[in-house]
């Protein structure tokens, strides 16, 4: 069986959540959309530093994998908790 562009951008996620990557403590995502080979997946950012941030990832998934990820987001919450402490 062939997995659906969804499933790649599904399979993205879950491995990403399963990771450490310092700051982010979780992900939390709100809506997937789907155009063809392109998927839009809505989500909100958690980290230990600033509250859940909203983010937008569009991913193109060609021949079975991600081969493009562009991310909107506004990281004003997270510079401002990575600030030094005075």
């Amino acid at each position: 069986m062939t997995a659906t562009a969804a499933d790649i951008a599904a399979t993205y996620f879950h491995a990403w959540i399963a990771k450490d990557y310092q700051i982010t403590s979780d992900i939390t995502i709100r809506k997937r959309f789907v155009d063809g080979q392109d998927v839009l997946t809505w989500f909100d950012l958690h980290t230990t530093i600033a509250p859940p941030v909203a983010v937008a990832n569009w991913s193109r998934v060609e021949e079975g994998k991600v081969t493009r990820i562009a991310v909107a987001f506004d990281p004003r919450e997270i510079i401002a908790g990575s600030a030094p402490r005075q």
